[in-house]
Formats: C-alpha cells, structure tokens, sequence
C-alpha cells in the first residue's frame, strides 16, 4: 500500500470550511427573533461540527498510519 502520511494535513481545508460555514450559520441564527429558526440553526451547528470532527479524525488517523481508510476497500473492488 502506498504512504500517503503527508496527505493527512489536507484535512485541515474542509474542516476549516465546515466550522466557518457553522459560525455563519450561528450568527444568522442569533439575529433572527423565531425560536424555532435558532434551534434549527443550532441543530446545523452542531451537525457541522461532528462532520468537521470526523474529517478532522480522518486527517490524524492518515497521518498516524500513512493509509487511508478505504483504500484497502478500494484495492479489493478495483481487482479483477
């Protein structure tokens, strides 16, 4: 399998855009005066964020191991 150790950092580009977007999506939410609006805007916040976690899992297991996830996944389907 090839090492791709390096590849890990580039995690930090969408795990940068999610938690941008989400204070966005915060401080819209803030602004508004419906209750129901905050809580949907905060219930986005927060899905964000674990997608911005999970990415930025992702990244530091790449980086730790030198393998992606589904690459052997990948090998095994694109074997004939």
């Amino acid at each position: 399998m090839p090492k791709i150790n390096i590849l890990g950092l580039a995690a930090i580009i969408p795990v940068t855009i999610f938690l941008a977007i989400s204070f966005f999506v915060l401080l819209g939410a803030d602004k508004t005066d419906c209750a129901n609006l905050k809580k949907f805007g905060k219930v986005v916040a927060v899905m964000l964020w674990l997608c911005a976690a999970f990415i930025f899992g992702a990244g530091i297991y790449v980086l730790i191991t030198g393998t992606h996830p589904a690459l052997p996944l990948l090998e095994y389907l694109l074997v004939d």
